[in-house]
């Protein structure tokens, strides 16, 4: 009987240790962080562009909006590495990559996200500051007519290659093999 209380007592003093390690670690997984920074576009007011602009963190996952004087804050975000972009109607803007470190109580690090070189890792300052590329462009230049694409036309070119070669052979004859010709 004393060794199944001694058995007992040990199980639940590690059920106990355990429970308490798992509690740890969930509050760990638990916190959640906020990404700040400031959205600016030279020579317009925000009053123009600032209403229809999202701030988009992983592809709309979290969402944030900008306040008046065009700053964001994205609340509620878990630890990891997070891609933050601005989705704006009339303007174009560079998105940025934040890690937030679980291990170092929430410590984040921004750098920009280049698609042609991934493997460049261009650091920028926190809190993030958007500014734009420019305006956004929906739609190409339309192509121009040129006399040139008519006349490089495949069906141009079956007429006029011909009709080249019917005028330019018979000069290119010499006299006796000319007079064979016409006899």
């Amino acid at each position: 009987r004393a060794a199944e209380m001694k058995a007992l007592i040990v199980l639940v003093g590690c059920s106990l240790l355990f429970s308490s390690l798992a509690e740890d670690v969930e509050t760990d997984v638990d916190a959640l962080y906020k990404i700040e920074g400031k959205v600016s576009v030279e020579n317009e007011p925000i009053a123009e562009w600032g209403p229809q602009t999202r701030i988009l963190v992983n592809g709309g996952e979290y969402v944030g909006f900008l306040k008046p004087d065009g700053s964001f804050v994205v609340s509620n975000v878990p630890p990891g590495s997070h891609v933050v972009e601005v989705s704006s109607p009339n303007h174009a803007f560079q998105p940025a990559r934040v890690e937030i470190s679980s291990k170092s109580k929430g410590k984040m690090r921004a750098r920009r996200v280049d698609s042609l070189q991934p493997g460049v890792v261009q650091q920028i300052r926190y809190p993030l500051l958007f500014k734009t590329k420019g305006k956004a462009g929906y739609f190409e230049a339309r192509e121009q007519w040129r006399w040139t694409d008519t006349l490089m036309s495949p069906m141009v070119l079956m007429m006029l290659v011909p009709i080249l070669l019917m005028a330019i052979l018979p000069r290119m004859m010499d006299a006796d093999s000319q007079k064979q010709w016409t006899r």
